[in-house]
């Protein structure tokens, strides 16, 4: 994990399937309004602030902001 500058929590994610379903997971939580339980979780989790992309000549590298 990676700390930015601006003092949020920088976590890569994992290039296979996992980092995907972790997107996918954060995504729903923080995006829906109307399910009582993902509203009650959403308290017991990160604050979810979306993805950050770092691109070079050679790689490609994607990190979930918290």
């Amino acid at each position: 994990m990676l700390k930015h500058q601006d003092g949020f929590v920088m976590k890569p994610v994992q290039d296979d399937d996992r980092g995907n379903n972790e997107i996918n997971f954060y995504e729903q939580v923080f995006q829906s309004s109307s399910d009582p339980v993902l509203y009650k979780l959403k308290k017991h989790i990160p604050c979810y602030l979306g993805l950050h992309q770092f691109v070079t000549e050679n790689a490609s590298m994607a990190f979930i902001n918290f």
